[in-house]
């Protein structure tokens, strides 16, 4: 069973890790894109984006990193979004040993420059969280699009988006392969439905930068 909504109960244990972050002075939301970059998708989600003023936060695997270096995050932040790091590997914490999950998130770390980090599929094992969340900022989400499924489709993903959308919202999109049919033509209803329900886009790593 796939949970398209942060149940509250895990909201509570994992108390330091985000899953909403309501503005205080607007109405706004988070996207997020996880598995970048990629050298086609990336940048259609960046002009899609553009297209909205819609600003967005970026989940990068070091791997695609290392592949694609044109897409740095000197080029994410230039466009106005923010970036954060999703481990080398894409890693399972539940199915890889702490010491080679650490090293993993702390390679990707170190290429993203960035304290904002999220757990490849959202799992970690209870010491790995309180070991990382004493080092990051960890980033899970209050909404989450399952656009890497087949068995969803565009139209659901805009329903779950538009219907359950709230001030302080982090929402999972996908910048990747897998994604890509699903995104393509969800991604720009989801950003016209939310302009139209008065949301703001807004980057994570802005709302840290007033708390320091």
């Amino acid at each position: 069973m796939r949970l398209r909504r942060m149940p509250p109960l895990v909201t509570q244990l994992l108390s330091s890790a985000l899953t909403k972050l309501p503005h205080p002075e607007k109405k706004a939301v988070y996207l997020t894109f996880d598995d970048g970059p990629h050298p086609e998708i990336t940048p259609w989600v960046i002009e899609q984006l553009a297209q909205h003023h819609a600003r967005a936060t970026f989940f990068l695997i070091g791997q695609n990193m290392d592949k694609y270096p044109d897409l740095s995050v000197d080029w994410y932040r230039s466009h106005g979004h923010a970036v954060g790091h999703h481990t080398y590997n894409h890693l399972n914490g539940l199915k890889t040993s702490s010491a080679v999950y650490y090293e993993n998130v702390e390679k990707c770390a170190r290429m993203v420059g960035s304290d904002l980090f999220r757990p490849p599929y959202g799992k970690m094992k209870p010491s790995q969280y309180l070991h990382l969340a004493k080092r990051y900022q960890i980033v899970l989400w209050h909404l989450v699009t399952y656009d890497f499924d087949k068995a969803v489709t565009p139209k659901s993903i805009v329903e779950h988006v538009s219907l359950n959308a709230e001030n302080g919202s982090i929402i999972v999109f996908h910048d990747s392969e897998k994604a890509y049919g699903n995104l393509k033509k969800s991604l720009p209803e989801v950003l016209k439905v939310l302009h139209e329900r008065g949301f703001e886009f807004e980057v994570l790593q802005n709302i840290f930068a007033k708390k320091l």
